[in-house]
């Protein structure tokens, strides 16, 4: 992976200050101060207890008490001094760690008075991307790593802020800068023919490299099904178990469950960690002839979380069905195949003692949890399949983006260089695949793209 510069800027940062750490109350409490200043802004709020001040003793924690500007003690607590450039920002850093919200507002607010001011969501992890410690998709992965929710979804964020999409990107972003090279060479001579005399060889390295961008964009739906969860909708008629199932799933009583159809009227949500994804469970109400007003709502948002739901369980009651041939949802005629597992549910009552599904759905009891791993297990291979961290590169929509306009300008490129049409039509489009790959490495990226990129991120990262 190549060295990563910082971005010039004519403009000298402010000194800058936000808690690190939650607001909730808690025994340790983190202020960060990132900026030229930050060792003055430190020495106002922060004297230590023994002979040495943090700044003479980069990287040690050191005991103290922060006080206000009027000198006031505010609490004991520990500080430590990381001088630039080797910092998280590539500035001077400070940071005080105390107690709880109280504290910190007022440890805060002395940095204040002291010259610092109130750091921007993601502001840090900016600074650490203009200033070369790190590129924008490694910067990016910083905010993921904070809202994982999953195990899963947290090695695939460390993997990135450790560059393993940045390296495949680069790698791939130096081939076509190879490839254009060559062909430019041969554009500044043309008497030489160097084109010609290459086309298969420079038409594998492109396809090569299409190839590996296609293969991101394949595992993309997977990877944001990782990072921001898989919606999975329980649907069928009435008193088919629906709640039961859900709260089977959830491992709670969240639905109510009595033996009258009809019980469910709105939808209920809950999220669990399904082996690393994160699934949010929706129970539906039945669908039928509905017979009020209220009920005919109810279905109504039945369909319309059907319409969003990554996948359907369509739950059937098998001591009312017969399992003779595959039953569609009558009410859902536009749901894909893919999407919908069929559940037949109640194989705990005696009804169902004969009961042999020949449509390929799970034959399950809600009541007993007999089936119920089979179907677990079922339900995340329809929504991850045999996905590998490797096909779940692209973290997220603005990747998606990159890559998909580097594949497609990559796909012209090769189409333009078999069929001879120019180098200047090819390099048209090998140009446009360096550029979008940049954009997502964030080289020269303007500002709109960076304030749209951070303002997602929390205080104090």
């Amino acid at each position: 992976m190549s060295e990563i510069k910082p971005i010039e800027t004519s403009e000298q940062p402010d000194t800058i200050v936000a808690p690190a750490t939650s607001r909730e109350p808690g025994a340790v409490a983190i202020l960060r101060i990132s900026g030229a200043q930050a060792a003055d802004v430190l020495s106002l709020c922060f004297k230590p207890r023994g002979s040495h001040a943090p700044t003479a003793r980069p990287r040690r924690l050191i005991h103290g008490v922060a006080v206000s500007p009027t000198g006031e003690e505010i609490d004991d607590c520990l500080a430590v001094w990381m001088p630039g450039p080797n910092s998280f920002t590539g500035e001077n850093v400070a940071e005080i760690q105390g107690g709880g919200p109280a504290i910190t507002d007022a440890v805060m607010s002395a940095a204040i008075t002291a010259g610092a001011r109130p750091a921007q969501p993601g502001e840090f992890t900016r600074r650490a991307f203009l200033n070369g410690k790190m590129d924008l998709a490694q910067a990016e992965a910083v905010a993921d790593l904070v809202v994982a929710r999953t195990d899963l979804a947290r090695r695939l964020a460390l993997r990135q802020l450790r560059g393993g999409l940045s390296q495949r990107i680069e790698g791939i972003r130096e081939v076509v800068i190879d490839v254009g090279a060559e062909i430019e060479a041969a554009l500044d001579f043309p008497e030489e023919d160097i084109i010609s005399e290459s086309v298969e060889r420079l038409t594998a390295r492109i396809q090569e490299s299409h190839q590996a961008l296609q293969s991101m964009l394949d595992g993309f739906s997977k990877a944001r099904l990782v990072r921001e969860g898989a919606r999975v909708v329980l649907a069928g008629k009435p008193n088919a178990g629906k709640s039961s199932l859900f709260n089977a799933l959830v491992g709670q009583e969240r639905a109510i469950v009595t033996p009258h159809p009809g019980t469910t009227r709105d939808t209920i949500e809950s999220t669990v960690d399904l082996d690393g994804l994160p699934v949010k469970y929706i129970d539906t109400a039945g669908v039928r002839d509905a017979r009020d007003e209220i009920e005919q709502l109810g279905i109504q948002r039945t369909n319309e979380a059907m319409e969003s739901a990554d996948l359907v369980l369509h739950v059937i009651d098998s001591t009312q069905e017969k399992p003779s041939h595959t039953l569609p949802i009558p009410f859902t005629p536009d749901l894909p195949a893919d999407r919908v597992l069929t559940v037949w549910n109640k194989m705990d009552l005696e009804a169902s003692s004969n009961f042999m599904p020949k449509d390929g759905g799970f034959a399950i009891s809600a009541k007993t949890g007999s089936g119920l791993a089979s179907l677990e297990s079922a339900i995340r291979n329809s929504l991850l399949g045999t996905a590998q961290a490797e096909d779940l590169a692209l973290a997220g929509e603005r990747h998606a983006k990159c890559v998909r306009e580097a594949t497609e300008a990559l796909a012209r490129a090769e189409v333009a260089l078999q069929k001879v049409l120019g180098g200047e039509l090819v390099m048209i489009d090998l140009r446009g695949a360096i550029l979008s790959l940049g954009e997502l490495l964030g080289i020269q990226t303007g500002e709109e793209v960076l304030d749209r990129v951070f303002s997602r991120f929390c205080l104090g990262k």
